[in-house]
């Protein structure tokens, strides 16, 4: 396998891998006048190249700093630094998932360390403490090196975020990658120095490694819902949250707030969607306020209240395995033990269409044809053609389908051209306090031709 697809600065020449990249303009003179930095990984495979890596990109770091901005290093000592880049910034699921990287890149140096034999052990630990000092700089100033963005990135994307919608987090990400690409290198120093197995920072130390296995294990269904409504990285949108909290409540009362999510099995999730989700009676809250939850259920069998929809017997399990999926991913869990269910089957649940003569009705209303004023005179005949929001919106969804929501937030700079043809750009704006209600809803919709023309707009 090819580092090129693992690392944006890594391929394979020859069977071997190399690290390859251009030399920062104004620094050539440092790289002895070339403009390409090139060093061999001394590796056919990508787990012999990765020991290697941090070694070469330190190197890389130390010629392309400027002498001045290097300052003398404290790691001459053999000490290491307890660097706090997240500052408690960074979610808790973070940090665990780049321990648990650190964690099995440091088996795979230590493991190339011990069976390799080193002749030049001075040498090894001066080389070293230089590129641990580089790493220390970059820490220090709080710049992350690009390499450290690159790591944070792919962590980002594992748990569900966009590294572009999150940027000031993977920055704080990426500084505490670095971090413990700095604990690394300490521990190669102490390797070479005869001191294997010593720890530097103790947030890459046994007792954070404990911490995450007690976290994880004692972890209960409440607080891991909690956890997963309050988590950054999803960004919920108010509409989203108003629909996943209430569900996800009646969920957790079903499987047991404190019970271990860990303890949770396919057996538990399916008894939840047949009994609980399928059986349970529409407006339970209101019907049944201080009834429990399978109470309710009872009480609404043997009343003859009808169940929930099927529309929303799936928004309830679609709820559920979105929640057992981020379980998985921030590794509270193995596995999601919700992945066995499938949707209910039923009618769509979803409104009728209007028909001919009823949209008729609709666009012979005195705000089209011509009304008193365009404030409480709309619905009454008189000479007025205003064209405002209530002419507006109705005439544009007629013609896009687009939300309502999405067409109230429209702005004049919202219609472009492409290819001769006028479209209504959406895209989210937070800073204006515009959002869309999926990823999927960032689109262009073509303008039809008569909403301009139809109306004598």
């Amino acid at each position: 396998m090819t580092g090129r697809g693992k690392h944006p600065y890594v391929t394979e020449r020859n069977g071997v891998f190399h690290y390859r990249r251009r030399v920062p303009r104004g620094a050539e003179a440092r790289f002895g006048g070339r403009r390409e930095f090139v060093r061999t990984l001394k590796a056919r495979t990508w787990r012999e190249a990765q020991a290697e890596l941090a070694v070469v990109i330190a190197e890389f770091e130390r010629l392309a700093r400027p002498p001045e901005q290097i300052r003398p290093s404290v790691l001459s000592t053999g000490r290491g630094l307890e660097p706090s880049p997240l500052d408690g910034f960074v979610p808790s699921a973070l940090e665990s998932r780049i321990r648990a990287r650190f964690a099995e890149q440091w088996r795979e140096v230590s493991s190339d360390l011990a069976e390799t034999a080193f002749r030049d052990v001075a040498g090894q630990i001066i080389r070293h403490q230089g590129y641990a000092s580089s790493i220390q700089e970059r820490l220090i100033a709080k710049d992350p090196e690009p390499d450290w963005l690159v790591a944070a990135g792919g962590i980002l994307r594992e748990l569900g975020a966009h590294p572009a919608e999150a940027a000031v987090l993977m920055r704080q990400v990426a500084l505490l990658w670095g971090a413990a690409e700095l604990e690394m290198m300490l521990r190669r120093i102490a390797y070479f120095q005869g001191r294997a197995g010593a720890e530097f920072n103790t947030s890459f130390g046994a007792e954070a490694f404990a911490k995450d296995a007690i976290a994880s294990r004692s972890m209960t269904v409440e607080a891991a819902a909690k956890r997963f409504l309050s988590d950054p990285l999803r960004e919920f949108s108010p509409t989203t949250l108003q629909q996943y909290s209430p569900r996800l409540k009646t969920i957790v009362e079903g499987l047991g707030p404190k019970k271990a999510l860990r303890d949770i099995t396919k057996a538990d999730c399916r008894r939840l969607q047949e009994e609980v989700i399928l059986q349970l009676p529409a407006n339970r809250t209101k019907k049944y306020p201080k009834a429990p939850l399978m109470e309710a259920i009872q009480r609404g069998a043997a009343d003859g209240v009808k169940v929930i929809s099927p529309k929303t017997q799936r928004l309830y399990t679609e709820v559920l395995k979105s929640f057992f999926k981020w379980a998985s991913m921030d590794d509270l869990i193995e596995a999601s033990p919700a992945i066995v269910l499938r949707a209910p089957k039923g009618d769509n649940g979803g409104r009728e269409h209007f028909t001919p003569e009823q949209l008729q009705v609709i666009f012979d209303a005195p705000i089209f044809t011509g009304c008193q004023d365009d404030r409480n005179g709309y619905a009454r005949p008189g000479p007025a053609r205003p064209r405002r929001h209530r002419f507006w919106i109705p005439l544009i969804a007629l013609y896009s389908g687009m939300r309502q929501e999405e067409i109230a937030l429209l702005r004049v700079r919202d219609i472009v051209r492409e290819w001769g043809v006028d479209a209504f750009n959406l895209v989210e704006d937070r800073k204006a306090g515009r959002t869309l209600k999926t990823r999927g809803s960032v689109r262009k919709v073509p303008i039809h031709l008569r909403i301009p023309t139809h109306f004598g707009a």
